[in-house]
C-alpha cells in the first residue's frame, strides 16, 4: 500500500494532506482483502452482476477514494461508510482501517 501511494498514486498526495491517512488506509485494506480473490472484485465487475453498486475500480490511481466502489463519503471527502459486504471479500480487517475517522 505504501508503494503505492509513493509512486504509483497519481493523486502524489503530500505528507501534510488531511486524505493521505484515508487513502493509505482504504489500501492496505484493499491489499488485505483483495489479494486472495480469484478475481479481485474491487476491480472487475462479476460477470452479470447489476445490482452491485460499481462506482469506480479502487486503486486506479485517477478517481479520488470517494468514487471507488463500496466507499461512501460526506461532503468534506471523509469516509463514513464502507460497503463491501457483496462482493465476497476474504481475509482480516487489517488495524489501519482505525485510522478512519
Amino acid at each position: 500500500a505504501a508503494k503505492w501511494i509513493a509512486f504509483d498514486d497519481a493523486f502524489r498526495l503530500g505528507p501534510d494532506s488531511p486524505y493521505l491517512v484515508q487513502r493509505y488506509s482504504l489500501a492496505v485494506l484493499y491489499y488485505a482483502l483483495s489479494a486472495s480473490a480469484p478475481q479481485d472484485p474491487l476491480i472487475n465487475t462479476p460477470e452479470g452482476e447489476t445490482n452491485l453498486e460499481v462506482q469506480e475500480p479502487w486503486l486506479d490511481g485517477e478517481s479520488g477514494e470517494c468514487a471507488w466502489t463500496g466507499i461512501v463519503c460526506d461532503g468534506d471527502a471523509r469516509v463514513t461508510e464502507i460497503h463491501l459486504g457483496y462482493v465476497g471479500l476474504k481475509g482480516t480487517l487489517p488495524p489501519e482501517i482505525g485510522a478512519l475517522k
